[in-house]
């Protein structure tokens, strides 16, 4: 007697086929490491003082070129940040294809890409509060203690953006996934050094408020 559903998915077979239309696809689907945990977004933004928007922007985006197969430039999409003014068209861009992509699989999102580019021009605001006078003029303690404050503000946006955001992945990933059970994106070596760097921007942040002689060194 010929199976009227699926054995694996329960889902209702053509009559004139015996396989399952959605299992196909699923098994035909590209396996990629496309997980990131919100703990593990939530540290190391915050640990490398939201610098790891660069690193984030880079693997999100070679995850949606990996998975899709679309021409995309994750490396470059990512350096773009640096840029300024053109950098908040990327963000709106990197938003709104993946707020497009889930409204295609009828997910429902919190994804604001008009919120994003707000939240990402603050922050390269805040994070670059005293920059220009540091680099030209004296360190003194006042403008240390700004720039400290800067940066605590800056990291605490990126660590709300690419949580909130990182959340809507994750479930957008489960879903068209399914069967191919999402793995978690491995460390790599790049994240590592933004790590590194960022903690050494903490270090360099706090010196300059406490120590006199690290100012003037």
């Amino acid at each position: 007697m010929r199976a009227r559903y699926c054995s694996r998915c329960g889902n209702a077979l053509q009559p004139t086929s015996n396989s399952c239309d959605r299992c196909s696809a699923a098994a035909a689907e590209p396996n990629v490491r496309c997980l990131m945990s919100i703990r593990r977004v939530i540290l190391m933004s915050a640990l490398s003082g939201g610098i790891y928007l660069f690193w984030w922007f880079y693997i999100t985006w070679k995850h949606y070129r990996d998975y899709t197969g679309e021409k995309a430039y994750p490396v470059w999409h990512a350096l773009t940040l640096m840029v300024p003014i053109y950098s908040l068209f990327r963000v709106h861009a990197h938003m709104r294809v993946y707020t497009e992509l889930m409204s295609n699989q009828r997910l429902d999102n919190s994804v604001s890409p008009l919120k994003a580019v707000i939240a990402v021009f603050i922050s390269t605001a805040l994070a670059n509060v005293g920059r220009r006078q540091a680099w030209f003029g004296e360190i003194t303690e006042g403008l240390a203690i700004a720039m400290l404050i800067g940066l605590i503000g800056s990291t605490i946006i990126v660590v709300w953006l690419l949580a909130s955001v990182q959340a809507n992945l994750n479930g957008y990933w489960q879903t068209v996934m399914f069967r191919q059970s999402p793995s978690h994106a491995r460390i790599g070596i790049g994240e590592a050094l933004l790590l590194i760097l960022g903690l050494y921007n903490w270090y360099d942040a706090v010196m300059l408020v406490f120590s006199a002689s690290y100012r003037t060194s």
